[in-house]
């Protein structure tokens, strides 16, 4: 009976053995969770044989910016610089030449026949100068590289004035402003049929009050300079270019 007995309790701890040595088994066979990994695909690379005596340097593939400046063809087109409203700078070309003496110097310019664009007349302008409108009535000349250099335009009709009229109004303009030097030496053209100008000095600058006729217009003419008398003879030479529109 105690043989019996013993059997049985080895029986029970050999049978207990194999349960513990089942569970750790299970346990460490048990498969791990599948984890998904990208698959590596290699690239082939064909080998470039070097070449005796070159040098094999790597070029960087163009950017996207790079493919689209290299595919733009650039266009450059001169555009001609617009100077008067319908015409460009090539389209003007000088009309004429004119020659004054000033200081005792011959100077000569071209010019351009200019049309007033308020007043019904026309003259000659000198490169440097520009005719504008001031007002109602008249217009300025005016030196670009210094505009105190400049010369007041009225122009008259034969049915609004007379030449007495123009003439008695610019010397009292002149006799407003000071002492008078009526100017005896003035430029006389085929159209000039009438012409008489005084000069007075206001603090050191000129100022020339002209009066003049042509067969088709009248005008009176304000000069104005500075002490150096540069232009006063040149814009008198362009006054008696004057021409009725």
């Amino acid at each position: 009976m105690k043989k019996v007995w013993l059997f049985s309790a080895a029986a029970a701890i050999i049978l207990v053995a194999c349960n513990n040595t089942q569970n750790v088994t299970d346990e460490i066979v048990a498969p791990a969770e599948e984890v998904d990994t990208p698959a590596v695909v290699e690239e082939s690379v064909d080998e470039v044989e070097p070449v005796e005596g070159t040098v094999t340097e790597s070029v960087p593939a163009p950017t996207e910016r790079e493919t689209v400046i290299q595919e733009t063809e650039v266009v450059e087109k001169e555009v001609p610089i617009e100077t008067v409203e319908g015409t460009s700078e090539e389209d003007i070309e000088p009309s004429g030449e004119m020659t004054y003496v000033q200081n005792n110097e011959t100077y000569s310019a071209p010019t351009n026949f200019t049309t007033s664009s308020e007043q019904p007349y026309g003259l000659e302008v000198m490169d440097g100068f520009k005719l504008v409108a001031e007002e109602t009535g008249k217009d300025q000349l005016l030196y670009t590289s210094n505009e105190r250099i400049a010369m007041a335009i009225e122009a008259f009709t034969f049915g609004e004035k007379t030449y007495d009229d123009v003439f008695t109004a610019a010397m009292d303009q002149a006799n407003a402003i000071g002492d008078i030097t009526p100017i005896e030496d003035l430029p006389m053209g085929d159209n000039i049929s009438n012409i008489a100008a005084f000069e007075v000095n206001v603090n050191g600058e000129y100022v020339v009050i002209m009066a003049l006729e042509t067969p088709s217009i009248l005008a009176q003419f304000t000069l104005m300079d500075t002490a150096e008398r540069k232009f006063l003879n040149a814009m008198m030479q362009m006054a008696v270019t004057i021409q009725g529109q």
